[in-house]
């Protein structure tokens, strides 16, 4: 099923492994996407793991976010975006909207979105939390 969503996204797969230890499932697959290297990792405990090569700044790491998830949308939602969302779920997600982000001292960004609050670093990293609960939901490295 991965390898069909990200074949669906355009990736080409360069290898894959699968592997059982236990009542532990573990597949991996190296990928390009938009010529760049990703490896992929689902463990049936630990979830599903996505390395890449980091975004470089804040605006990178929101192109990224940005990029990679109106792609998913595209592919798996079946709705067509429209240029105003609006507040409503209409059968897809957004990326945070220009006028829900501020610019942070130091060269960061952060979004608010309706259930989120994203931190774009300086140095690429993104951090998403919980606006309800404050925890950390997401997190990927910069350079």
């Amino acid at each position: 099923m991965l390898g069909k969503v990200l074949k669906g996204l355009g990736a080409t797969q360069r290898s894959s492994s699968w592997g059982l230890g236990g009542s532990q499932v573990v597949e991996s697959l190296d990928v390009i996407l938009d010529g760049e290297l990703l490896h992929v990792e689902a463990e049936t405990y630990m979830g599903l793991s996505i390395t890449g090569s980091p975004a470089a700044n804040a605006e990178g790491a929101l192109a990224l976010l940005s990029g990679t998830l109106n792609r998913i949308e595209d592919a798996c939602s079946g709705v067509k975006a429209v240029a105003n969302p609006g507040l409503r779920y209409a059968g897809r997600m957004y990326p945070p909207m220009r006028d829900m982000i501020r610019e942070l001292a130091g060269g960061g960004l952060e979004a608010q979105t309706k259930g989120q609050r994203i931190i774009f670093g300086s140095n690429g990293s993104i951090d998403i939390f919980n606006k309800r609960t404050g925890s950390l939901v997401f997190s990927k490295a910069g350079e």
